[in-house]
């Protein structure tokens, strides 16, 4: 019998086509390991891979981790199943 392939971590695509990594979110607050700066007060934009919804998240603070950057911030405009999906995804 095999073993069930580990969970992978939630991919979001970027508006300008890049992919960020969730790395912590509670369905509200969350926070996104992305290839891209984003100023605090700005809006990030994207897909997650799966779901037909727009992904929205408020800016809180950005952080330069060696070639990425980690964005802190409050997701907008998600749906219960968005939240959910955030909340439970496997995280860094």
């Amino acid at each position: 019998m095999s073993n069930p392939a580990p969970p992978t971590h939630l991919e979001i695509t970027l508006l300008s086509g890049k992919l960020a990594q969730l790395l912590r979110s509670d369905g509200d607050k969350t926070s996104i390991l992305s290839p891209e700066s984003s100023p605090p007060g700005s809006t990030v934009r994207g897909r997650i891979a799966d779901m037909n919804i727009e992904f929205q998240l408020k800016v809180r603070n950005c952080i330069k981790r060696d070639d990425s950057f980690e964005i802190d911030g409050r997701v907008m405009n998600a749906t219960r199943p968005m939240k959910e999906r955030l909340a439970t995804s496997p995280q860094h």
